[in-house]
């Protein structure tokens, strides 16, 4: 397993968040079990506050040692889930591209799929802005 460089503030709100995923942790004998039980009741939209990772430690009646090594094992086992394609909801099969172009006082938008995102400072080509602006390629100044 990588080291997490996360705090474990953020790996709980993460796999708090995650629970279709999580879901396929439980019952399979995983030392963590407890925790991610715990942490599974936790609702990262709710606006009861978040116990602390102390409150949780004392709840469970582990060491912090202990409570560190387990969420992140908790954190990439759901990283190992997502990468196998486990669960739908978290893969991008599709990204949209919107794209505007304000050229010569004329102005055209559209959303497309690219191969890939371009880059600030690299061009691309869209035929289809060939008849609005007599020119298909285009030079990227903003990505967001």
């Amino acid at each position: 397993m990588d080291k997490i460089l996360y705090p474990s503030r953020y790996l709980k709100g993460t796999i708090s968040s995650m629970s279709s995923v999580s879901q396929k942790l439980l019952g399979i004998g995983k030392p963590y079990e407890k925790l991610l039980l715990e942490i599974r009741k936790l609702d990262p939209e709710g606006d009861e506050p978040t116990p602390t990772d102390r409150a949780i430690i004392k709840t469970l009646g582990i060491k912090p040692n202990v409570y560190r090594k387990w969420i992140n094992q908790i954190y990439a086992d759901l990283v190992a889930l997502l990468k196998d394609g486990d669960d739908p909801g978290f893969v991008i099969k599709k990204l949209e591209h919107h794209i505007s172009c304000n050229e010569q006082n004329k102005n055209s938008y559209i959303i497309t799929t690219l191969p890939e995102t371009p880059r600030v400072g690299s061009s691309f080509q869209i035929e289809f802005f060939r008849p609005v602006f007599g020119n298909d390629q285009f030079y990227v100044d903003n990505v967001s």
